[in-house]
């Protein structure tokens, strides 16, 4: 669609003619920069989006199935080097759709002690970011919800009672 890359061009195309209509090509330099610096951002975060949904797909095959073809699949997308680079985003989404892709991907493998870092990590990131939270308070309890119930699963009574304490906090 055209309308990201429209949305960022209005964003910017009064400061940027401001910029060379006085000659000042540090401004233009700069303003060219955080467009690039933006678009990339966008792109990121849209790779984790789009692996999260892919890793989620893979999930729910392979656990309905239990077909080791679906095992496989995750580990080419977690090895996909466009996710690699994409999951070094910083973007508040960018970086909560990367720790779910690999909260799946570790469930898949079976590593519920992996699975359970992510989800930890991901809560973590709710909760330092609490207008986020507020926005997205449902993500954040799905996430507490997979999280206890990982640890429950692993006997780890001590991460299940965090997500206890946290459930509080959002309700």
């Amino acid at each position: 669609s055209e309308l990201h890359p429209a949305l960022l061009e209005l964003s910017t195309n009064f400061e940027y003619n401001d910029a060379v209509g006085t000659h000042n090509f540090i401004r233009t330099e700069q303003i060219h920069n955080n467009i690039l610096k933006v678009s990339s951002d966008l792109k990121d975060t849209m790779i984790c989006i789009n692996s999260r949904h892919r890793m989620l797909a893979i999930y729910l095959k392979y656990f309905q199935t239990r077909n080791k073809k679906y095992a496989q699949d995750a580990d080419k997308l977690i090895q996909d080097p466009y996710f690699t680079e994409a999951a070094k985003t910083q973007t508040y989404r960018g970086k909560l759709k990367m720790y779910e892709t690999y909260m799946l991907y570790w469930n898949v493998k079976g590593r519920l002690d992996l699975a359970s870092h992510y989800a930890k990590k991901a809560l973590e990131h709710h909760f330092t970011h609490p207008a986020q939270l507020k926005k997205n308070q449902m993500q954040c309890v799905s996430m507490l919800n997979n999280f206890f119930t990982m640890n429950m699963e692993r006997k780890r009574y001590d991460l299940a009672n965090i997500a206890l304490q946290k459930f509080r906090e959002v309700s």
